[in-house]
């Protein structure tokens, strides 16, 4: 008797979380939003400051027209290590 191959389940699309500095024309802010793929590829791209949270979300900002979320100004990074005094 043959049987037919097993298939893995179909995964849905992947939603994570990312942060990256907008320029000052923008705001000069730091912002985080939950994207697909390929919005994660278009502000890469766009941003050579973007960089992963390790969060998943549920959906996509963008797809589903809502702006990223501010999280702060732009301040100078210290180095770690650096005093708080």
């Amino acid at each position: 008797m043959r049987t037919a191959p097993v298939r893995p389940p179909e995964r849905g699309p992947t939603f994570l979380a990312i942060r990256w500095q907008q320029t000052e024309e923008e705001g000069g802010v730091v912002v985080e939003a939950s994207l697909c793929r390929k919005h994660r590829n278009e502000i890469a791209l766009r941003y050579p400051s973007a960089h992963g949270c390790g969060r998943l979300g549920d959906s996509c900002d963008i797809c589903e027209g809502r702006q990223p979320k501010r999280l702060s100004e732009l301040e100078p990074l210290k180095p770690l290590g650096d005093s708080l005094t």
